[in-house]
């Protein structure tokens, strides 16, 4: 079973294969897109609908339950039915509602039509993983998922950087509709974009030929003629799947606080504007996921050829890194020098009244009045300590303004350097990040019989909606103040990578030997 086998060397894939990888991670980018916007744009969605942080907390599951309990079915229609107009019709779906959450006027209105737009996309991953398990053989099927997965991270890149800048914009006056606050623009432009695509899928995108069922692994016709049932039976039967399952449901729920909450936290936490923490939030953990999907691609699928546990061994690998990663991350405001100290700046120069730290030149003051007191929101440089008993200090401005250079209220000092050590944990995280994705689907073919393909991704998808009240929980915690930022939680995350660690070396060590139907197996 160890022995590589040649079989893995014969040209099986269709000649345009690389097209439609193209066009199925155009068709996943904007899935994402039209998934993650809300993300970014949640401080001006929340003060003009007037939202509880708990409320906020539910617009994630408002998309993942109703998404997670649709893979019951929709993974089987794959397995049945042209994947080609399954994923034209979940991304016009997906359009239509996005377009609507633009017009969303309060709680109720955003969560059904977030409710929506995942029943929309639903049936998209399961059609999308058949196709490309169809047009790649395993000698390069990672490579290949690695890829496609670059899509995410352009998705979640543009999102960021778009979404939270457009959505700092007050109001855009837009031909035919009028007058738009920044939130709603996002997410109408990013609905067009996907209106586009629509139309490019249903031109170019053709259904790729079912591979490897007329070899006697599946029991089924070519058709896949197999009920659903049965084919719901053949993946749930196999306890590999099932630690995989809960290793997603893990990965779903560290994923699940960092979309929900990480631009937030910086937002809060850091003093920044909604545009630099969806820009900081996204830039260094996605840059270094495209590099782990790629290395973990190349790696996993020249390791396998030797190993059959190579695949899994890689991801555990790549997660060890989570652990203090996610502490680094959590606890880094803890870290960080702060005081809510009164101060009065005249003339650029600051006197504080606060705890004083050793050398106020390495820090930053961050200025926070209220709307309507005279003074202003800005980020200020110390650049010299002109009385160091009287903490009386020279400063310039980065960002923001002082109203007539004078400023009277709240502020916090924070150390310069805080963000390099953030941007490495989040490196880390994101090469951990990348190494796994890109081979989630293809450590689940080698256990599955390859005519459940789709289903067994959907039910990968049911796993991963289980965190799904983990947002509204967290939410309601912070409202209550039973903790104080949301710091502790990606902290508590770490204990979670180091579980997913555990599982790791009891699939590769102890069920995978049994539950194996990869390449090595067809050797004679």
């Amino acid at each position: 079973m160890n022995e590589p086998n040649s079989k893995l060397n014969e040209p099986s894939d269709p000649s345009d294969r690389w097209f439609i990888l193209l066009l199925v991670s155009l068709n996943y980018f904007t899935l994402f897109l039209h998934r993650q916007v809300i993300n970014f744009v949640l401080p001006p969605l929340k003060v003009e609908l007037d939202l509880s942080e708990a409320q906020l907390g539910w617009l994630n599951p408002a998309l993942v339950i109703p998404y997670g309990v649709a893979q019951l079915f929709v993974g089987y229609l794959s397995d049945r039915f042209q994947r080609r107009n399954i994923l034209i019709y979940s991304l016009t779906g997906s359009v239509l509602m996005l377009g609507a959450m633009a017009w969303a006027n309060g709680f109720w209105q955003l969560i059904l039509f977030r409710a929506a737009l995942g029943l929309a996309q639903a049936a998209s991953v399961p059609a999308i993983g058949g196709i490309m398990a169809d047009c790649f053989s395993p000698k390069i099927r990672s490579t290949a998922v690695a890829i496609y997965l670059m899509s995410y991270n352009a998705a979640v890149i543009t999102a960021g950087w778009a979404g939270g800048s457009i959505a700092e914009i007050p109001s855009v006056d837009l031909p035919l509709v009028g007058d738009m606050s920044g939130w709603r623009t996002a997410m109408l432009s990013f609905s067009l974009i996907g209106a586009v695509l629509v139309v490019i899928l249903t031109l170019f995108l053709r259904e790729p030929e079912r591979t490897e069922r007329s070899q006697g692994k599946t029991g089924t016709t070519a058709e896949g003629s197999r009920g659903y049932l049965a084919t719901l039976r053949s993946v749930l039967r196999v306890p590999s799947f099932w630690i995989l399952g809960i290793i997603f449901l893990l990965f779903a729920l560290v994923m699940t606080a960092r979309d929900s909450f990480l631009p937030k936290y910086f937002h809060d936490t850091f003093g920044m504007s909604e545009g630099e923490a969806g820009h900081f939030s996204t830039v260094w953990i996605q840059f270094s996921s495209i590099v782990g999907l790629l290395l973990g691609g190349v790696i996993a699928d020249r390791w396998s050829r030797r190993w059959q546990g190579g695949r899994a061994a890689t991801c555990a690998l790549a997660l060890v890194p989570w652990v203090p990663a996610l502490l680094i991350i959590g606890t880094m405001a803890g870290g960080v020098f702060s005081s809510a100290g009164d101060l009065t700046i005249s003339n650029s120069e600051v006197t504080w009244k606060g705890e004083l730290p050793e050398d106020p030149t390495s820090y930053k003051l961050y200025l926070d009045a209220a709307a309507d007191a005279p003074g202003a929101k800005a980020v200020l440089r110390v650049v010299e300590v002109s009385d160091a008993e009287a903490m009386k200090w020279k400063v310039e401005v980065i960002t923001g303004r002082l109203v007539d250079g004078a400023f009277t209220g709240p502020g916090r000092l924070i150390i310069e350097h805080w963000k390099w050590t953030l941007a490495g944990a989040m490196i880390l995280f994101g090469l951990g990040l990348g190494v796994y994705s890109t081979n989630l689907w293809t450590t689940t073919f080698e256990i599955v019989d390859p005519a459940a393909r789709s289903t067994s991704l959907g039910l990968l998808n049911v796993f991963s909606s289980g965190p799904a009240f983990a947002a509204p929980v967290i939410g309601t915690l912070m409202d209550r103040g039973i903790i104080q930022t949301y710091g502790t939680a990606f902290a508590a995350m770490g204990g979670v990578a180091l579980l997913i660690l555990v599982l790791y070396a009891v699939h590769i060590w102890v069920t995978l030997p049994r539950d194996f139907i990869g390449p090595e197996t067809k050797s004679e």
